[in-house]
């Protein structure tokens, strides 16, 4: 069967973003002192549409979106990759260690497909 669609789209992007070809954002996160050592390379037009909460950071005139790196605080690093990975792919794991750090991060970031 052919890939088409929605489909190719989405898988198109994914490849871009593992790539890192023409991603125009970084998200990193701190939690509890603890910063994200390698920030996330996304495209901000899909982050965007997976979280109203950085849709309105990027949208709204904040600083970020001129800065174009947006620094969360609150957020566990490992819960932020996972939210990330799963905005791109539509497949989240959550083990028994992520799982509440997952439901707070998703749960800041408006991501209620994610909960």
């Amino acid at each position: 069967y052919a890939e088409t669609g929605p489909f190719l789209t989405l898988s198109g992007i994914r490849e871009l973003w593992e790539t890192g070809e023409l991603t125009d954002l970084v998200l990193s996160a701190v939690c509890d002192g603890t910063s994200d050592e390698s920030p996330i390379k996304v495209h901000s037009v899909l982050v965007a549409a997976c979280s109203p909460t950085l849709k309105a950071m990027l949208c709204n005139g904040m600083r970020e979106s001129a800065q174009r790196t947006i620094v969360l605080q609150d957020i566990a690093p490992i819960a932020l990759g996972q939210l990330v990975r799963f905005m791109y792919t539509d497949s989240l794991n959550i083990g028994p260690d992520s799982a509440s750090a997952l439901f707070v991060a998703s749960d800041m970031l408006g991501m209620t497909s994610a909960k």
